[in-house]
């Protein structure tokens, strides 16, 4: 529509009020449809109310975690953000937890394992995988078996991964992986590939 304004007024608005002028009269119709819009547009009448993470679990649901950023890749990041997202849903602390497990650190791994370990087909336990934390780290100080699991996830940001076991092998030892070197020559390298197409 405001093309065919265009088309049919431009030359005669142009020739009365110069041509940088026109491009203001033809803001005016689409100021017009925009003040319209907001006036008018709402929401959708019928929004699904956001489900809560304890809902989910009742009805069997199973879930795992990762990560879809490359800038931060954080499996305790990960599980923090579904705790935290879940305070905003329901309003209240604490959410991923149960009578079984009143240990939200407790919760969250155990559900993201559990998970993870359905999705790769590996059954309840992973042979030989485990993770050793830093038990000198200051995040970790004075940690109970009660309270571990929750420092862990919740402490902060700094990696509190001492070594990484996966099929009994170590893979992560002092917090580094064993091939970070070649790892990391052939990200930089596969990088400057990407970007320099």
């Amino acid at each position: 529509m405001v093309i065919l304004l265009a088309a049919l007024f431009a030359p005669g608005l142009a020739a009365l009020f110069g041509w940088q002028n026109v491009f203001g009269w033809a803001l005016i119709p689409l100021l017009i449809t925009l003040v319209v819009f907001a006036l008018v547009a709402k929401n959708a009448p019928e929004r699904p109310q956001p489900k809560a993470l304890g809902d989910y679990l009742k009805a069997g649901g199973h879930w795992g975690i990762g990560s879809d950023s490359h800038v931060s890749v954080s499996p305790v990041e990960e599980l923090r953000w579904l705790e935290y997202g879940q305070r905003l849903v329901t309003r209240r602390r604490n959410i991923a937890v149960s009578v079984a497990q009143p240990s939200t650190g407790e919760f969250l791994y155990s559900q993201a394992l559990r998970g993870g370990l359905r999705a790769g087909g590996q059954g309840d336990a992973a042979a030989e995988d485990f993770l050793l934390l830093d038990d000198a780290a200051p995040a970790l100080a004075g940690a109970t078996r009660d309270n571990l699991l929750d420092r862990f996830i919740f402490a902060g940001n700094r990696s509190l991964v001492q070594e990484t076991h996966v099929a009994g092998q170590r893979w992560v030892a002092q917090g580094r992986h064993r091939d970070h070197e070649a790892v990391a020559l052939r990200y930089g390298q596969t990088l400057c590939a990407l970007l320099a197409d």
